[in-house]
């Protein structure tokens, strides 16, 4: 299977306050780009699963070459 380009928006509690986050990342379906990103912001922020909401996954088409220029600076 071929890995596809998703954007994951969502919100998580911590220290009180709620915070909304903004994802791109590569997963095979939605359903591992979701388990990528409780992943990611739980070893970054420290985070229970149960903290993290995601409101929306969308699979994005354009963004990989953008990204990709953008973490390598060219």
């Amino acid at each position: 299977m071929k890995e596809k380009n998703f954007e994951i928006f969502g919100k998580f509690k911590a220290k009180g306050e709620e915070k909304k986050f903004t994802k791109q990342l590569t997963a095979l379906n939605e359903n591992r780009a979701a388990e990528k990103v409780m992943n990611l912001m739980g070893s970054k922020h420290g985070l229970k699963r149960r903290h993290i909401i995601i409101n929306e996954i969308k699979e994005v088409k354009e963004w990989a070459k953008k990204l990709w220029k953008k973490q390598n600076h060219q």
